[in-house]
C-alpha cells in the first residue's frame, strides 16, 4: 500500500471509532439522565425548536465551509462573547 491509501484507510478507521464512541455516550448520558418529571410547555417547547434549528444551521454551514476548503468556520454570533 501506498501513503495516500494508508491515510485514507486511517481516517475511515478515525471516522467509524468516533462514531461509535459517539453512541456509547450518548448511551451512556441517557442511562444517566433522570426520567422527566413534568411535560414541556408550548414556550419551552418553542425555545427547543428554535435552538434545535440554530444547531442544524451550523451544521449545514459548517459542511458548506468543510466542502468549499474552508476548514474553520466561523461561530453564529449567540455562542461568542463580545
Amino acid at each position: 500500500m501506498n501513503s495516500a491509501e494508508d491515510d485514507r484507510i486511517l481516517v475511515e478507521e478515525m471516522f467509524i471509532n468516533t462514531q461509535r464512541l459517539t453512541m456509547i455516550f450518548s448511551e451512556a448520558v441517557d442511562r444517566l439522565m433522570p426520567e422527566r418529571t413534568t411535560e414541556l410547555t408550548d414556550e419551552e417547547t418553542k425555545s427547543a425548536e428554535v435552538i434545535l434549528a440554530q444547531h442544524r444551521k451550523a451544521n449545514i454551514d459548517l459542511d458548506l465551509a468543510k466542502s468549499n476548503g474552508k476548514v474553520r468556520a466561523k461561530l453564529p454570533p449567540e455562542l461568542t462573547r463580545n
